[in-house]
């Protein structure tokens, strides 16, 4: 049983930990830009952890532990690009987050690339969240400086006033994209840019294993793919290619399947074909042979239509690893389901689908019975 003190140390850590739980959930989002918070956020966690004379003995003990452990994943970090987003952010261009020697090389870093950037066509907004964690977005206690930028387009850009941090970046540089049109488009790219992998984690993940040895599940959720209205998609789409096939090349051991989650997705978030058949020619041959099954569940029409054309152009070997599934319950009978995660989304999609069938399935016997009855003579 716990003691009362002990309740209360477990009271104060929980206190300390929860900002990591709304950074964390902040910089795994993928409706607003998040690329551009890292550094904010990191600087505020690091400022949460700041010693103060209250602390008793074990609080000072913790924080000096999250500190150089937090010190030391962040030595992984592309720190290159994430200085670059941030100052291409509005609400954060003033750099607070960074100390004040360093900010006059991230403008350096901007004007290089400035100079190589193209003029480019006008990116669209995105929709930023309605509730904002403006609490992590907070900038280090360094006073801002009125510094002398460099001359030009950049001079232009560090001389507008920043905005609120409930703001959404995008919408700003779509805005203004007539006043800095160069700017503009190395802003899409950078911004564009998901801050960690969770999105295409959720999207694309293992899930257990099957019959003998590693034989590997791999679940492709289509419901989490990006819609193809967002600003910068085919750059999107271009890095998510390479991460579906780094993932495969890393879990896959011996043979493997692929569970193609298709329901609860629209039109607008469904891959391209040719984006799909990219994948499948630049995965290395050992890859491609160890596929032994391609699962795809709840297949629209859409998608039944578009394999029976392209049935002709893809290979006898390929075409016997096809198999639709229309339920999880159907599902379950092929896979072990105990480490598959089922998006909500697509667990509701299923269940409706289910209801629809079993009232067709009522309604026909019911209107079998009174046929029947109807065919009884009196």
């Amino acid at each position: 049983m716990l003691t009362t003190a002990e309740w209360d140390r477990l009271q104060r850590l929980k206190t300390l930990l929860k900002p990591c739980r709304y950074v964390t959930e902040l910089l795994g989002g993928e409706t607003y830009v998040s690329c551009s918070v890292v550094l904010p956020a990191l600087r505020h966690l690091t400022r949460t952890m700041e010693f103060s004379d209250n602390d008793p003995a074990y609080d000072v003990r913790f924080k000096a532990a999250f500190k150089k452990d937090l010190s030391q994943r962040q030595d992984a970090l592309n720190h290159g690009w994430l200085r670059v987003a941030t100052a291409l952010d509005p609400r954060f261009k003033d750099l607070k987050c960074l100390p004040r020697g360093e900010r006059g090389g991230v403008w350096t870093s901007v004007e290089a690339l400035l100079q190589k950037e193209p003029d480019r066509a006008t990116p669209e907004p995105t929709e930023e969240p309605a509730r904002k964690r403006s609490f992590l977005l907070f900038n280090s206690d360094s006073e801002s400086e009125d510094e002398e930028g460099p001359n030009g387009a950049l001079g232009h850009y560090r001389a507008e006033p920043t905005i609120s941090e409930t703001d959404c970046p995008l919408q700003w540089w779509s805005t203004h994209e007539g006043a800095h049109p160069q700017l503009s488009a190395l802003a899409r790219k950078y911004l564009g840019s998901p801050a960690t992998s969770v999105p295409c984690e959720r999207l694309f993940s293992l899930a257990g294993y099957y019959g003998d040895g590693l034989n590997a599940i791999i679940v492709f959720a289509v419901c989490y793919m990006p819609e193809s209205s967002q600003p910068n998609y085919r750059y999107i789409m271009d890095n998510l290619f390479k991460y579906v096939i780094g993932t495969l090349e890393l879990l896959v051991a011996e043979n493997y399947m692929i569970v193609y989650l298709n329901g609860a997705t629209s039109r607008k978030k469904m891959p391209t074909v040719g984006w799909l058949r990219k994948c499948y020619q630049q995965i290395d041959r050992r890859l491609r042979k160890n596929l032994k099954s391609l699962i795809i569940v709840h297949p629209s029409w859409f998608i039944r239509t578009l394999l029976a054309l392209t049935k002709p152009f893809i290979s006898t070997k390929f075409s016997q690893k096809l198999q639709y599934v229309f339920s999880l319950t159907d599902l379950a009978e092929l896979v072990p389901m105990e480490y598959v995660s089922i998006p909500d989304c697509i667990k509701e999609f299923d269940e409706e689908k289910n209801r629809k069938s079993r009232k067709r399935i009522d309604q026909d016997a019911h209107g079998k019975v009174e046929i029947a009855a109807a065919a009884v003579p009196e």
